[in-house]
């Protein structure tokens, strides 16, 4: 699996829409308020950038952390069958309905943490 691959499945995972730029090495995506690139060249060197700043040789589990967020969170609404609150973002949302199922999310939809159990 190519690094591009790796993160577009990493993205997936996080419920994250992204899309393919002019050329299929690229990978684009939005998160806190800007539009991130992500480029993979045929010799394997790779970078992350927005709005004309990036940073060269990044990882794609380098990049979701820059981008996402790195770190785990849990279930703060425990006690009510159906929902998941993020202990870290407060985003809540109906896991039967906006998330994934009736169980609980593996990343927060909105920070992208990992959901852990307390």
């Amino acid at each position: 699996m190519s690094a591009t691959d790796e993160l577009r499945a990493m993205l997936d995972e996080r419920g994250v829409h992204w899309w393919a730029g002019e050329d299929e090495r690229r990978t684009l995506w939005e998160s806190n308020g800007l539009t991130w690139e992500y480029f993979n060249d045929d010799n394997g060197d790779a970078w992350l950038g927005f709005l004309g700043a990036c940073e060269q040789d990044v990882t794609p589990e380098q990049a979701i952390a820059a981008t996402l967020g790195a770190g785990t969170c849990h279930n703060a609404d425990i006690g009510t069958e159906g929902y998941f609150k993020c202990s870290e973002c407060g985003t809540s949302c109906s896991v039967d309905w906006e998330c994934s199922g009736w169980d609980v999310p593996s990343f927060c939809p909105n920070c992208g943490r990992k959901v852990v159990d307390e």
